[in-house]
């Protein structure tokens, strides 16, 4: 049985967003919202993020464009945004650096119609080391991709050919919609090519993880901080080699 919160929690944020604007997704601890705004001028989508209540305009693209998705601690934002080099819509990160959104356009993948396609970020493991979604060659076609700093964009159906695995030739992937944590599995959506064309859903064990730098045993070691650095008050949890002490202040 889930239990109902109280009322009074239940529309914390409702002056947050006007009728012209949409909420996609949240951080781990409620404190970053991402989703769009909508251009008072034109009428547009714009991605936007909400910090404590706090809005930001992320891009003030005349187009249809959103954030999407959020990392755990809402400091990477993924969505859509126009590369003004080339008049595309395109998949974007956004990263806080502790006082600003910097944004990152990773393209979409070859093929994509410049004016009916577009990329949109669904989800990212939490440094944004894989980042998957959606990418819409036209109005009536689409696939997902994968997005890595090393190897950029690269097609789902390509990714599972290259790593041995064989599609059935009577089913087309739409796009992928999440990814755990650590990359190793992702969930996407497809829809069949015969009779009576159903829609699916399909799992990815990739066999490989997200990994950090080795890390010796009994050495001193910091923790991730929580709840996130937005936050007023913030724990950091860490280990130490020895049980000795040294005292340091910092202003």
């Amino acid at each position: 049985m889930i239990r109902r919160p109280p009322r009074s929690t239940l529309f914390p944020y409702t002056t947050l967003f006007r009728s012209q604007s949409r909420a996609t997704d949240v951080s781990y601890d409620g404190s970053v919202i991402v989703g769009f705004d909508e251009n008072p001028g034109f009428g547009n989508r714009r991605p936007a993020v909400w910090v404590n209540g706090q809005k930001t305009i992320l891009s003030n693209a005349d187009n249809f464009t959103e954030a999407t998705a959020v990392n755990n601690d809402g400091t990477i934002v993924g969505g859509t945004d126009l590369d003004s080099l080339n008049a595309k819509l395109v998949g974007a990160l956004w990263r806080w650096d502790g006082s600003s959104w910097n944004e990152e356009l990773i393209g979409t993948l070859f093929g994509t119609h410049p004016t009916q396609g577009n990329a949109q970020v669904n989800d990212m493991t939490p440094g944004a080391e894989i980042v998957v979604g959606i990418n819409s060659f036209n109005f009536g076609s689409s696939t997902g991709f994968i997005w890595t700093p090393q190897d950029g964009m690269m097609d789902v159906e390509e990714y599972l050919l290259i790593n041995g695995v064989s599609l059935d030739p009577n089913l087309d992937v739409l796009s992928l919609m999440a990814i755990t944590k650590d990359g190793s599995v992702m969930i996407g959506t497809a829809r069949r090519t015969v009779a009576p064309w159903p829609y699916e859903s399909f799992l990815i064990r990739t066999g490989s993880t997200v990994t950090a730098a080795p890390v010796a045993r009994s050495a001193t070691r910091l923790g991730a901080n929580y709840p996130n650095p937005f936050n007023p008050r913030t724990v950091i949890p860490f280990t130490l080699e020895s049980e000795s002490i040294d005292r340091k202040s910092t202003r």
